[in-house]
């Protein structure tokens, strides 16, 4: 099974944990391996270090 998550927080929501937040109920609700992927670019830096942990 594939299941596709798009993540995006509007600006005013960012650097308060929300997408971090999000992204454990999604993995919780929908156990297993996952794969994930990020737009590596200097203003993403954030959405980086967060799935790097």
């Amino acid at each position: 099974m594939k299941i596709e998550v798009k993540l995006t927080t509007k600006e005013e929501a960012r650097g308060k944990g929300m997408a971090e937040q999000a992204a454990v109920q999604v993995f919780e609700k929908f156990r297993g391996s996952w794969q994930l992927f990020t737009n590596p670019s200097e203003k993403n830096i954030a959405s980086s270090l967060l799935w790097v942990g």
